[in-house]
């Protein structure tokens, strides 16, 4: 299916719009005074249109019925439904006018406008770059290798060069919800300048509406309780008509394209999302076909592999689009398969610990034995190995399920962050940043041969089911990068799948293992715990060869508490407070593990080597017990004891060669 510029181009009309004084440039960011423009006759901008408005050109009308609610409450405030009637948009005397007749459920569903004005620039598929608006909305919607998500890709055409996003709800100041609304640049290559444009809170335009210091007016009117019906089937084919409110904007095109010549085509998609900006319903203007569900993950949208065109034309834009294609698949795909069973058990593929705990817990000692339900925390050892495409590893162990936090912290190229910053990504309500440099110059040390570039996470918790959750977030040198929510799944059998191909499991039956309290313990035994296999494709600057450190750690679920369950251990110790105040490079020992391609670093337990473990080995270990020797020492917990003699007879006989 193929559109043209639009229907009833031929239509007189005249803007209406509300006189402006002042603005501020996003091209510049600097105060400027804008022209008068008393010219023309001007009602508000109050999400109506009025009787004695102009007739506008109506570019298309909705085609499906809505899934995100049918407003049946003419309160012109408060709305019970979402849906997108149709679209109006004109340009003239450099203002750009747009109304969408409709609703915006007051639950902060997101009303979300991207403008095409140069099909020079802007991004056919969202970044993951783009400004941090509405909670960083507009990348919630982007692409990246962490996340291996594509980023929602407009149909060929459609390249965003300016996003808008509104939102409506209660906000406890006033007794009618309040408009919110922010505004960002797409730039091609990421990055530019995204504002927060106002509330209604303070509302200096009258009913329901935004004047901000842009220039730029939004206002929604929920009136409306005709348009669309509720369902996926067909629209009425005239859904627009006689729909007199909803949401409309005016916007001064100086402020967002200073170079645009009028008539020279612009094009505009919008559709509502959820309050997050991570799923994205059915109403979507250009309209998507009947009948149509919701869309889904709004990252993993491809307009390109629906029917028709999932934008309007409109201002001198009478390009016929060829929309679709038939080999698109709207984005995602089947992560690659693991190469290791995931159910969170060290099976045969794991070999021995590399590392085995050799601290009591402070978190709790695990007692129920059951596979998800658990009441302590601890890490009693770390398996793990390195296949041809995968970083596998197993923490034996318990995660109690109160959300308590396992970081998980690799190190596998030059660069990294040995004390944490607190300007890395804001994953997971910011954990990251929790541990890192607070802006007094702390943050969490590492040892001084630990810097890592990538940190996990999983916690679990749950009324009646329980439930797992995972992230992860790229730790890059000078700060700043990319964080991912992986997803979540139940503990009891299920397995978190993520679209970059990293699997979680965890299994919490354990009830061995150390127990509670803060003195020295063997968490030997323990084949039972969390579970992550991580595609090596993902560790930017990984080197085949050579080994991966992994630091691992629980605090609890504000990120604000670590405990004094640490591989390598601890030697003994009381939990270890605030996580931006610890120092590893003071604590006995290394507070990292090696792990080398085919399960651990090369020969493991080869203390005189002559590259097998033997009996020489034995005697080394066995001379040096007790002491802090740094050959015998195999856990790095600062002391050789029973924990470093259980890794040596895991390694008995086996050759280095």
């Amino acid at each position: 299916m193929s559109i043209g510029h639009g229907l009833d181009q031929n239509r007189s009309w005249r803007l209406k719009m509300s006189l402006m004084n002042r603005c501020l440039s996003f091209s510049a960011l600097t105060s400027v005074s804008l022209t008068s423009f008393a010219a023309a006759q001007f009602s508000s901008i109050d999400g109506t249109t009025q009787v004695d408005d102009p007739v506008l050109p109506l570019l298309q009308h909705q085609f499906v019925s809505t899934q995100f609610g049918d407003n049946d409450d003419p309160d012109p405030f408060n709305s019970n439904g979402s849906e997108l009637c149709g679209v109006y948009a004109s340009v003239s005397d450099g203002l750009l006018y747009v109304f969408i007749p409709g609703n915006l459920e007051t639950n902060y569903n997101k009303f979300e406008l991207f403008l095409d004005f140069d099909a020079s620039a802007g991004q056919n598929v969202l970044r993951i770059d783009n400004p941090d608006v509405d909670f960083n909305g507009l990348n919630a919607m982007g692409g990246s290798v962490i996340s291996g998500a594509p980023g929602l890709r407009f149909d060929d055409g459609f390249t965003a060069d300016f996003y808008i996003t509104v939102g409506m709800g209660v906000d406890g100041k006033g007794l009618n919800p309040a408009i919110y609304a922010n505004a960002a640049q797409i730039l091609t290559d990421g990055g530019g300048v995204g504002i927060f444009l106002g509330s209604s809170i303070d509302n200096p335009n009258g009913f329901g509406g935004i004047l901000s210091d842009t220039g730029i007016e939004v206002a929604v009117d929920n009136s409306n309780v005709a348009g669309v019906s509720g369902g996926t089937e067909a629209a009425p084919p005239d859904a627009a008509d006689g729909v007199t409110t909803g949401i409309e904007m005016l916007i001064p095109l100086s402020q967002i394209a200073p170079g645009y010549v009028p008539g020279s085509g612009m094009r505009l998609c919008a559709m509502v999302n959820n309050s997050s900006h991570t799923f994205t319903s059915n109403q979507i203007l250009g309209s998507l076909e009947a009948p149509s569900d919701n869309l889904g993950e709004t990252r993993l949208v491809d307009f390109r592999a629906m029917p028709g065109c999932q934008f309007v034309a409109f201002d001198g834009d009478d390009t016929t689009y060829d929309c679709g294609c038939d080999d698109c698949n709207g984005g995602g795909g089947d992560p690659p398969a693991t190469n290791v069973v995931m159910d969170g058990l060290a099976d045969g593929s794991y070999g021995s610990p590399l590392a085995v705990q050799d601290t009591q817990t402070g978190f709790g000692d695990a007692s129920l034995g059951l596979p998800d339900l658990c009441d302590g925390s601890e890490l009693d050892a770390l398996y793990g190995f390195i296949d041809d495409d995968r970083l596998n590893l197993l923490i034996a162990g318990n995660l109690e399920s109160n959300y308590n936090k396992l970081h998980v912290f690799l190190d596998y190229a030059s660069g990294g962050q040995n004390k944490l910053r607190g300007d890395n990504p804001g994953t997971n309500f910011n954990g990251l940043n929790v541990m890192g440099d607070d802006g007094s110059g702390n943050g969490l040390q590492f040892d001084a041969d630990f810097a890592p570039d990538l940190w996990f996470s999983v916690d679990c918790g749950g009324d009646t089911t329980i439930g797992m959750n995972a992230s992860l977030a790229q730790i890059l040198t000078d700060g700043g990068g990319v964080g991912t929510f992986l997803g979540n799944a139940v503990v009891d059998g299920g397995v978190i799948q993520s679209l970059n191909g990293i699997e979680v499991a965890l299994n919490n039956s354990n009830t061995v293992g150390v127990d509670g309290g803060s003195d020295l313990s063997d968490g030997s035994g323990v084949e039972t715990g969390l579970e992550v296999s991580i595609p090596l494709q993902l560790l930017d600057g990984f080197v085949s060869g050579e080994d991966i450190k992994v630091s691992a750690f629980i605090t609890s679920s504000g990120y604000d508490f670590m405990s004094n369950q640490v591989l390598g251990g601890l030697g003994g110790s009381e939990n270890l407070a605030q996580p931006n105040l610890v120092d590893f490079s003071l604590i006995e020992g290394e507070q990292f593990v090696r792990i080398g391609e085919g399960g651990g670093p090369v020969c493991v337990g080869d203390l005189d080597g002559d590259l097998i473990i033997g009996g020489a080995d034995l005697t080394i270990l066995l001379g040096s017990w007790g002491s802090n020797s740094a050959v015998a020492d195999l856990d790095g917990d600062g002391i050789v004891t029973g924990a470093d003699l259980t890794i040596l007879l895991g390694f008995w006989g086996q050759s280095c060669e």
